[in-house]
């Protein structure tokens, strides 16, 4: 029994050891032997990464100032070197000044020594530079066009990011100033008088001339691209629009008296709420134009080319007339009058929608014809990039092929039509001198079926255009 007690007191020590340490004095200081050495090199570890990130993020921090050092350096030179180029550029084209009488027109070499000069300058230095060179020109009249001097030419000059109220008369008057056949990008004019100022045949790409002041102004043959000009709240007397191309341009709320704007592309533009006092519109195009709530007299537009989908002042909507509208109503005299029978016979007979073509010769078919003159009612000089909308009426195994017909008669274009009420576009190609309408009725099995075999009423319009213009 003793032996056995004592076999039993041994096992209970071993069971109080863990791999040879005794539990109740040993077990501390063995964890701890294992922790501590566990904990520092887990914290080497933190701290070299810290160390590393550290060190990465000063160097991230010390390229960036030597980069923003470097670009202010830059910078600096390039203020630098854009202030030379200005100062030298006022004092040479001052010495041409002094040297001919303060006219840099007086001669054709010095003008063209001048011209060369400003728009390589313009080229050089940016918008800043660009308007005080303006105001320059201006204010030694160089640029001002009077009885006995003409404007230096700066045709094709291109002037970005231009805030002409820097170059006016105390930010309020720019006038008499010609930048004729200039391209103008992001200029502001906003709030300025502008009297017998000229800009035609330049270009304009966003454009703003909010609450601006016009009289006797010129923008004729002017293009205002992107639908980005501005004329917002101006108040435009006896000023020139004529041939400008203003598509999608803001008018809204302005007042416009005398003004002209013959053969302009004004579709889509914007004149709800202005005030329009004998402003002629004469063979201009309208299209979708907006005139809603507008001031104005109704014979402005009475003339225009198109007022397809334009909003009047009361709110109805404009469409365009017919161009070969002649009495298609009167049956007595369409087919002899404006229409060919070229084969078969065909019969006019009239019902509560006009005057329609029925196909007799049921067992051959028919075929009728008739031209259009383009020349009578499109200019492809003014609109080149036009198009003929054509809509016809058709009954059943009728066909139309319009055909665009070059001088020589040489077909150019060719669109079909076959179904009812259906409409085509003919791009108006500047060779085109004629359209022919040529109507095919094909032959019946019986005479019963003719009754549906019939040409009813074709309207023809055209979408003028000046160029390949915005979608929207």
């Amino acid at each position: 029994m003793v032996l056995q007690d004592q076999a039993t007191q041994t096992d209970r020590f071993r069971a109080r050891q863990i791999f040879g340490v005794p539990l109740k004095k040993g077990l501390l200081k063995f964890i701890s032997s294992l922790f501590v050495p566990m904990m520092l090199a887990i914290f080497t570890i933190v701290m070299n990464i810290q160390q590393q990130d550290a060190s990465k993020q000063q160097r991230m921090e010390d390229r960036s100032i030597a980069e923003q050092q470097r670009n202010l350096e830059t910078n600096i030179t390039e203020i630098k070197y854009q202030n030379e180029l200005l100062d030298n550029y006022i004092k040479e084209v001052g010495a041409l000044l002094k040297e001919n009488n303060a006219s840099l027109t007086c001669s054709s070499a010095v003008a063209t020594i001048s011209r060369a000069k400003t728009l390589n300058i313009f080229r050089q230095v940016n918008g800043e530079r660009n308007v005080r060179i303006i105001r320059f020109l201006h204010e030694a009249g160089q640029i001002t066009k009077t009885d006995t001097q003409s404007s230096l030419d700066l045709s094709t000059a291109e002037l970005r990011e231009i805030d002409f109220r820097v170059s006016a008369i105390n930010r309020k008057q720019l006038n008499n100033m010609s930048l004729v056949r200039t391209y103008l990008f992001n200029a502001t004019f906003t709030d300025l008088q502008m009297i017998y100022c000229n800009f035609s045949h330049s270009h304009f790409e966003n454009a703003n001339l909010f609450l601006t002041e016009h009289r006797e102004s010129d923008f004729s043959h002017a293009k205002f691209y992107n639908g980005l000009a501005r004329f917002i709240s101006s108040t435009i007397n006896q000023t020139n629009f004529q041939q400008t191309q203003c598509v999608g341009a803001d008018f809204s709320d302005a007042i416009l008296s005398y003004a002209e704007f013959l053969h302009t592309n004004a579709k889509k533009t914007n004149f709800s709420r202005a005030q329009i006092t004998r402003v002629g519109f004469n063979q201009s195009n309208l299209r979708g134009a907006d005139f809603k709530d507008a001031k104005m007299d109704s014979n402005s537009i009475s003339n225009a080319f198109s007022i397809q989908d334009l909003t009047f002042p009361n709110g109805t909507i404009g469409y365009d007339s017919n161009l070969i509208d002649d009495d298609q109503n009167d049956c007595n005299i369409t087919l002899v009058k404006y229409w060919k029978l070229l084969a078969g016979a065909v019969t006019a007979l009239s019902n509560e929608t006009g005057c329609h073509f029925l196909l007799l010769s049921y067992n051959t078919g028919a075929i009728i014809s008739r031209r259009i003159i383009l020349s009578d009612v499109w200019n492809s000089i003014l609109w080149p990039h036009s198009e003929i909308l054509v809509n016809v009426r058709l009954g059943h195994d009728v066909f139309v092929q319009l055909n665009g017909m070059n001088s020589i008669g040489e077909v150019q274009v060719q669109q079909n039509l076959s179904s009812s009420d259906s409409t085509v576009s003919i791009p108006l190609l500047t060779s085109l001198r004629g359209l022919e309408i040529v109507v095919r009725f094909n032959a019946q099995s019986n005479k019963t079926q003719t009754n549906n075999s019939w040409f009813g009423s074709i309207k023809f319009v055209i979408d003028y255009g000046t160029e390949f213009e915005f979608s929207g």
